[in-house]
């Protein structure tokens, strides 16, 4: 579940190549989405990891029009080596 919500962050953040706008919009509307119902939704997949994902979605939302690209790319990095600037809050 982590992978999928990594994967889908890194596409959201860095909007992708025009050969994979696609998987980019797919992302996009995955993380908007409030879906319930299905175990691999936003919402349910950050539920199972302990991540709050209202404050995700508009750290993300946020930092998508407020971040220029490289700094988009750095924190991609960041995310993938499993640094974080700020703890996420956690639901429980």
């Amino acid at each position: 579940m982590l992978a999928v919500l990594s994967d889908a962050i890194v596409l959201f953040q860095t909007r992708g190549s025009p050969g994979c706008r696609r998987d980019v919009e797919s992302a996009r509307r995955w993380i908007l989405s409030d879906d319930r119902a299905w175990p691999f939704s936003f919402v349910n997949v950050c539920d199972t990891l302990g991540i709050a994902f209202e404050p995700l979605r508009r750290a993300l939302t946020r930092t998508l029009h407020e971040l220029p690209r490289e700094h988009r790319t750095a924190a991609r990095r960041r995310l993938l080596a499993g640094i974080r600037d700020e703890p996420l809050a956690r639901t429980g």
